[in-house]
């Protein structure tokens, strides 16, 4: 009896260590910022409109400005108006 009781004990250890390393592995999340190679191609040659704020940015240039030197025909902007 104690033998089985060991066994299960064992095997509930066992398996909710390999659990554990499943959980506490966290792959490499990319933005779209960080992939544009992703979305350029399917941007080119289309009229584009933007929705962004502030913090709109690829690697501190503003998404617009990126996106304009790449060659994609940005047509129009939107922005969130504060009032305050």
């Amino acid at each position: 009896m104690k033998l089985r009781y060991y066994l299960f004990l064992f095997t509930l250890v066992f398996s909710f260590s390999g659990f554990a390393q499943t959980l506490s592995y966290t792959p490499d999340i990319l933005t779209g910022a960080d992939r544009t190679e992703a979305y350029l191609p399917l941007l080119k040659g289309k009229r584009v409109g933007l929705i962004v704020n502030q913090t709109s940015e690829i690697n501190g240039v503003l998404l617009p400005d990126t996106l304009l030197k790449l060659g994609v025909n940005v047509v129009k902007i939107f922005s969130p108006e504060c009032f305050a």
